[in-house]
C-alpha cells in the first residue's frame, strides 16, 4: 500500500490457553481501550514499519479502531 492508501489487516489469538489471549480477552470484557502496534514491510521484506492503533469502545457492542498520532 502507498501512504494514505487504505487497507485491509486482521489477526486473531486462537490458543485461549495464552496469556495474551487471557490478557486481551480480560480487556475486552472490561471494555478497556486497547494498543496495537501492527509490524508491516513491502513485499520483499524490507521498509519495515510500525502503525500504532488505539482500540476503544463505542457505543452498544461496538469498537472504534484509530490510528495513534506517535510522534519520534
Amino acid at each position: 500500500m502507498a501512504p494514505g492508501d487504505d487497507g485491509f489487516w486482521q489477526g486473531a489469538f486462537r490458543d485461549p490457553a495464552a496469556d495474551q489471549f487471557k490478557a486481551v480477552a480480560a480487556a475486552i470484557g472490561a471494555r478497556e481501550s486497547l494498543m496495537l502496534s501492527l509490524l508491516y514491510g513491502d513485499f520483499e521484506g524490507g521498509q519495515r514499519v510500525i502503525t500504532q492503533f488505539t482500540l476503544s469502545h463505542g457505543t452498544g457492542d461496538a469498537w472504534l479502531c484509530r490510528r495513534a498520532n506517535v510522534s519520534m
